[in-house]
């Protein structure tokens, strides 16, 4: 026969002991320790509008160069650790103020590059936000599991964070663009800067050994329209009479004919080119300049009536190329946390505990 056991009147166990109360968990916030974490975010934050800011001046080249590799990297790794160090910081800190305090600050660095105006205030504003967004989603997410886990609670919100912040950099880019003495003009040049790089690229692509952005414009077009008579004036022609001097001096005059021909021709070409570009060359110029004249013309032309929108245009550009690679930029900011994470579990600078939680639970009523 099962003999019921009755808990005590003092809310005791069936056996007589009292029923153990769930302490709460309350988190360890040595003041030292969160200074430390937001001075961190917010210098992280200063480091990546300073790799920003000096993307957007540098400027990148349609060439495959070291200084492009840098500067893509550099910048990528900065962001990615702006939002490393900042969701470390709202998942161990706990007061709402600091964390506040911690995301003005470290959107308020983009002012020490990018100075005030419309569309700086709002790319800090977005910062802000997105600071803010992402605490309040890492906080929900962290108080439903039961067991930590640094990625997954940190993807929580990663997605819509980034956005805003990659819209942050746009805007400020745009800020950049419209704000600086002489704006529209130093837009067309760099317009004119990259169009050219842009060309000459194309020409060496197709020409090879015959282009060189160094060589004038009747070198380069000796060498596209008279390939094998250059090759003879080079070389010489040799005639066999019997008479040395007067081998020599038919061989020179036919040289000499053949020079003067073919200088004829260059001269018509270089008129027909100058023609169809509408420009004014008279051969001596350099394939470079030349370029630069034909691209100035062409923007000049075309673009005068739209420069005002260039910026807007480069801006709104620049942001969806940017997004699209977005899902490498959160793989490596969670990559980043976990490891962050465990150098400072190991270094002891933070600790997991864990803890009883209340819980309810549905049965039948008897």
């Amino acid at each position: 026969m099962r003999v019921e056991q009755k808990k005590s009147s003092q809310g005791g166990s069936a056996y007589g002991g009292e029923e153990k109360k769930i302490e709460p968990f309350i988190e360890p916030q040595p003041m030292g320790k969160i200074f430390l974490l937001m001075g961190l975010a917010v210098a992280s934050s200063l480091l990546f509008w300073l790799a920003w800011d000096n993307a957007i001046v540098t400027g990148l080249t349609f060439t495959f160069s070291w200084e492009n590799i840098l500067i893509v990297l550099s910048t990528l790794l900065a962001m990615c650790l702006m939002f490393t160090l900042i969701a470390m910081a709202e998942i161990v800190i706990t007061n709402k103020w600091y964390l506040f305090i911690m995301a003005i600050v470290s959107a308020g660095t983009l002012f020490v590059f990018f100075p005030p105006s419309l569309w700086s205030f709002v790319a800090f504003m977005l910062v802000v936000l997105s600071f803010m967004y992402w605490k309040r989603q890492i906080r929900v997410d962290e108080d439903s599991r039961t067991k930590f886990l640094p990625q997954k609670i940190i993807n929580n919100g990663l997605r819509l964070a980034v956005t805003l912040v990659l819209l942050a950099a746009c805007f400020s880019y745009f800020s950049f663009l419209t704000t600086r003495p002489n704006a529209e003009q130093q837009t067309l040049d760099g317009l004119t800067s990259q169009g050219s790089q842009v060309v000459e690229g194309v020409l060496d692509l197709y020409y090879q050994d015959e282009f060189d952005p160094e060589m004038s414009l009747d070198d380069f077009l000796t060498n596209v329209t008279f390939a094998v008579g250059e090759k003879i004036s080079a070389e010489g022609i040799k005639v066999e009479t019997g008479n040395e001097s007067l081998d020599n001096a038919l061989g020179d005059a036919i040289t000499e004919g053949i020079s003067v021909v073919e200088q004829e021709f260059v001269d018509q070409t270089r008129e027909s080119f100058a023609n169809s570009f509408e420009i004014e060359v008279d051969g001596s110029e350099s394939m470079s300049e030349v370029i630069d004249l034909i691209v100035v013309k062409n923007i000049s032309q075309f673009l005068d009536p739209y420069i005002k929108f260039i910026p807007a245009l480069l801006a709104v550009g620049l942001f969806f190329l940017l997004n699209i690679f977005g899902f490498i930029y959160r793989e490596l900011i969670k990559s980043f946390s976990f490891l962050l994470f465990h150098i400072l579990k190991w270094i002891k600078f933070i600790y997991i505990k864990k803890i009883q939680i209340e819980a309810e639970k549905v049965s039948l009523e008897e």
